[in-house]
């Protein structure tokens, strides 16, 4: 899990926020910015197994 990058993608007009976490994919949503967020502060990875709604179309 060493490559963490938000990335603004265009999907039908709608723009959207995404956390890479290694080579998948998780939308940013509250619960998700929340693990993201704890893991930076941390550098705890257990809060990245919190991820959820993986994307798996990119």
């Amino acid at each position: 899990m060493s490559q963490l990058v938000g990335k603004v993608w265009r999907k039908k007009a709608e723009v959207i926020l995404i956390f890479r976490v290694g080579n998948k994919y998780y939308p940013a949503t509250d619960e998700n910015a929340e693990s993201f967020e704890a893991y930076l502060h941390t550098g705890d990875e257990t809060y990245l197994a919190g991820l959820t709604n993986e994307i798996t179309e990119v």
